[in-house]
């Protein structure tokens, strides 16, 4: 058995089938406590929960959906109540995701060669082994107006291409951002809980890192996370359009509050693109890419468009 003192922490979203995958690959390694965020599950999800028998879960149940953003949120309070004389690993993570056999023996590993670190991530694979485009961390966020614009030109100038050696990036995904609980709780009041989905992560990695260091990659840290990246995914269904509109304003302000519009402009010209080829959800999607964009302006955090309806 692996001694290390470590908590994952996996944020239901309706996914029955791909929950029972993670928290069996999670079981199989000893993780000293599991925190499941039960999102206000509509299906089987909290019987099935309410069955299972390892001392080490922990079920946490919200009333209501608040999102993957709202989920890590209601986690991260729980655990800036408890255990407040330990101060483990804590692995967060989507449930349609899971860490491969060897994680914990490797963050134990890597953790003893890095004992000043307090931020790690994963390398993340899809279910065909390819690496994840939406999981792949930053390098180097863009802050000038020329970073702006190379960024916008190559990919390369921010996102990690070399998976094969530890690299310090800047901001990651959750599925597989490791970090110690008292960095994690330490500025909670500072999570993007009201994001829903899209960029809470990156937002708030990226302000950990500017805080506490920068986070490691390192490729023996490997998930799975079970997608297949398509075209327009961010926008399917399509009420996320206006979660991918309203958070980005918060996200690229946070980064380049100068310059953030350069980011801004052609990821809604993507959005339009995206309505201009859809006839039958064109309306929709334009409805919710305008109301983005005003709330996003506004920094207006109060609109929900699955409580609207």
């Amino acid at each position: 058995m692996t001694d290390i003192d470590s908590i994952a922490v996996i944020v239901t979203y309706n996914r029955l089938d791909f929950l029972k995958e993670a928290v069996s690959k999670t079981l199989r390694q000893p993780f000293s406590s599991i925190i499941i965020v039960n999102n206000a599950s509509t299906d089987e999800t909290l019987s099935w929960l309410e069955g299972q028998g390892d001392e080490r879960l922990i079920i946490l149940n919200n009333a209501v959906n608040y999102g993957g953003s709202g989920g890590f949120y209601t986690a991260l309070e729980w655990l800036s109540n408890n255990l407040v004389n330990h101060d483990p690993w804590v692995v967060l993570y989507d449930d349609d995701s899971f860490p491969h056999d060897a994680f914990l023996a490797s963050l134990s590993r890597i953790s003893s060669l890095y004992p000043n670190r307090k931020l790690f991530c994963s390398l993340v694979f899809d279910s065909d082994c390819n690496p994840v485009v939406m999981n792949t961390p930053v390098v180097k966020y863009p802050e000038s107006f020329s970073e702006n614009i190379k960024s916008l030109i190559s990919r390369d100038f921010y996102a990690l291409t070399d998976f094969s050696k530890p690299n310090d990036v800047m901001g990651c995904s959750f599925v597989g951002f490791v970090a110690r609980k008292s960095v994690l709780v330490k500025n909670l009041e500072s999570f993007p809980s009201a994001f829903f989905i899209y960029y809470d992560d990156v937002f708030y990695s990226s302000l950990l890192s500017r805080t506490f260091g920068k986070i490691l990659f390192h490729p023996d840290l490997v998930f799975t996370h079970r997608v297949n990246f398509k075209k327009a995914q961010s926008i399917r269904p399509v009420w996320k359009t206006y979660f991918y509109t309203r958070n980005m304003f918060s996200f690229y302000k946070s980064i380049s509050p100068r310059w953030y519009f350069l980011q801004i402009i052609p990821r809604i010209m993507y959005v339009l693109a995206m309505a201009f080829k859809d006839s039958s959800n064109r309306l929709a999607i334009l409805n919710y890419l305008a109301r983005g964009v005003y709330d996003g302006l506004r920094s207006n955090f109060d609109y929900n468009p699955l409580k609207a309806k």
